[in-house]
């Protein structure tokens, strides 16, 4: 329910403190900006699906879709839960689903119909 401003200004305070626990908040202060940047990632996904012709109608583009958007939503629940304990910094944690489908959004749209 905190603002981004206030989040970090609680981050700064725990860390002043020497509290431990500012993990949760760190993970929600970099998902904050790690989500806008994944709508475009996954609509240049998207776009490239959509661009392609098939013969056969757009079933197996649709099902492309919907395993790509179903990986990438777990891919992102596993990387959130590994940020939370010790496996991955937060930031990583947060931005590593990012990354990989950034690379696929690459290739696909490299592939796509001109």
């Amino acid at each position: 329910m905190m603002t981004s401003p206030a989040i970090k200004k609680h981050i700064e305070y725990e860390a002043e403190k020497g509290i431990g626990n500012s993990k949760k908040y760190l993970v929600e202060y970099y998902r904050r900006s790690a989500d806008p940047v994944t709508i475009i990632i996954l609509t240049l996904i998207g776009v490239s699906l959509a661009s392609r012709k098939v013969r056969g109608g757009l079933g197996l583009n649709l099902a492309l879709g919907l395993v790509i958007g179903s990986l990438f939503v777990l891919i992102s629940k596993f990387s959130i839960t590994f940020a939370y304990g010790q496996t991955l910094t937060p930031l990583l944690g947060i931005w590593l689903p990012n990354i990989i489908f950034t690379i696929v959004a690459i290739y696909l749209l490299s592939k796509a119909q001109k």
